[in-house]
């Protein structure tokens, strides 16, 4: 018994070692500081180092289909930290990844001059049809712990159970419509 508490001790410290504590962003939130939200397919993934060979970086071209918010090419570059270049590979929990072909739908905001995704992997969802042809958002929290910020400006725990994970396409760009109208009617 001793032994398994021990054993169990260890992969729980590798467990929390290996996440990523983000801020839970509600939509209004990431829709709000999202200078582009854009629906679209990835085109090419590739990593590389950057200048001083310290950290890898990943490109991901983004063929644009449909733009919510905020003007973009009709193709743009999406790059996050992590990937593989040769034998060596760094993965940076929370930030999304992206597959070749995949449909996607991005919160997005331009530094320099690439676009990164708003609020790490809060920003990414991919874009699946179900066996009736309906179209869901799914995301991912893996290895995520949230925190939220509650009524007297502390940070509390979030429960991922608590976040769909899997969003009806039609629902959410409904909502997401109003959110954007209502946040352009604050800003005039």
């Amino acid at each position: 018994m001793r032994r398994f508490l021990y054993l169990f001790s260890i992969l729980f410290v590798i467990k929390m070692a290996h996440s990523t504590v983000l801020q839970y962003l509600e939509l209004e939130d990431i829709a709000l500081r999202s200078e582009a939200i854009i629906r679209g397919v990835v085109k090419e993934v590739s990593s590389r180092y950057n200048e001083e060979r310290t950290k890898i970086f990943t490109y991901s071209v983004i063929e644009i289909r449909e733009t919510f918010k905020g003007k973009t090419p009709p193709v743009v570059t999406v790059r996050t930290y992590g990937g593989r270049v040769g034998d060596i590979s760094m993965k940076v929990p929370g930030m999304p990844e992206f597959k070749k072909n995949e449909e996607v739908f991005l919160f997005l905001k331009k530094n320099d001059e690439y676009w990164h995704v708003t609020g790490m992997i809060q920003g990414k969802f991919s874009i699946l049809k179900d066996e009736k042809n309906e179209e869901y958002m799914v995301n991912e929290f893996k290895d995520i712990t949230f925190k939220k910020i509650n009524e007297n400006n502390k940070l509390e725990d979030l429960n991922t159970a608590n976040i769909p994970s899997k969003i009806h396409y039609v629902d959410f760009v409904k909502k997401l419509k109003v959110i954007i109208e209502n946040q352009k009617g604050q800003n005039k």
